[in-house]
């Protein structure tokens, strides 16, 4: 009702003449009346929103990560504390490139230095752990990748943790091949390497590691400071380090130094590289 009140005196004022006595004294009346309706309308409205709020209390918002939401202009930056204090910081995406990083030789060079023969790959008879080329070129997986691979594979921490690929590998279609052939042994049996990867964007193209990174990021929402990234390459480090993503630079392949390196600096300062 003192909705409808306050429209129709508002309405009454401003049909009135100006400069006109018998309407001014009325005018002042019904202004000092339209006051007063404004003042009731804010007390109900103050009561009412402290009804609501009984009702339905605001609760904060909780801090934990893995609850986070990531938008383009309200992304997490570098070197913020981890919001419950008591365990680290742990990235919500981790990326691998493949060729000299995972295993070796790289796909160019059985492509230009080993004849071009490449798939189909088949195990060893000599080593399980070694695929052989169709020109008999042993392909093995570098350094500690096993072990890696199965932390991240077994371990709870990482389950829901996606796991990608970022390449510029010359044959993507050996380099899934290899994904699948590539065996990880544990005490409860065994998996291919491509299990890993399986719920993580994949990027085998031949454009740079920053339009990678690009694409990722839009397609997974997830902020480029969430990332954590493993390269052999120096250049491709520096490039996706500048874009803000954590990363780790392993010339040799992946070991459990620079694994445990990038993980304790994650998340690293914008440009910086992880190196031993």
């Amino acid at each position: 009702r003192d909705y409808d009140d306050a429209g129709r005196v508002q309405s009454e004022l401003l049909n009135m003449t100006p400069g006109k006595s018998e309407d001014c004294r009325t005018g002042h009346t019904m202004l000092f009346h339209l006051i007063s309706l404004s003042l009731s309308l804010y007390v109900l409205g103050c009561e009412n929103l402290i009804q609501v709020s009984a009702l339905h209390p605001i609760h904060p918002i909780s801090s934990s990560r893995s609850h986070k939401m990531t938008r383009p202009n309200e992304l997490r930056r570098w070197g913020s504390p981890n919001p419950s204090g008591d365990e680290p910081d742990m990235p919500r995406l981790v990326v691998f490139d493949l060729d000299g990083c995972l295993w070796r030789p790289e796909m160019y060079e059985l492509i230009h230095f080993m004849g071009n023969k490449g798939a189909p790959f088949r195990p060893s008879e000599h080593d399980k752990n070694v695929l052989l080329s169709v020109g008999e070129e042993p392909v093995q997986l570098l350094k500690d990748v096993r072990d890696v691979m199965r932390e991240l594979y077994l371990e709870p921490q990482w389950k829901e943790i996606p796991i990608g690929i970022s390449s510029r590998t010359d044959a993507p279609h050996w380099a899934r091949e290899l994904l699948q052939k590539f065996s990880v042994q544990h005490d409860g049996g065994e998996f291919v390497l491509g299990e890993v990867f399986r719920n993580g964007p994949i990027e085998m193209r031949g454009d740079s590691k920053v339009k990678h990174f690009h694409r990722i990021a839009r397609e997974t929402n997830i902020a480029m400071e969430d990332m954590l990234f493993f390269d052999n390459e120096l250049g491709n480090c520096e490039s996706v380090a500048s874009l803000g993503v954590t990363v780790g630079y392993c010339p040799g392949g992946v070991s459990k130094e620079i694994w445990q390196a990038a993980l304790k600096a994650f998340p690293a300062k914008r440009g910086d590289v992880v190196e031993l």
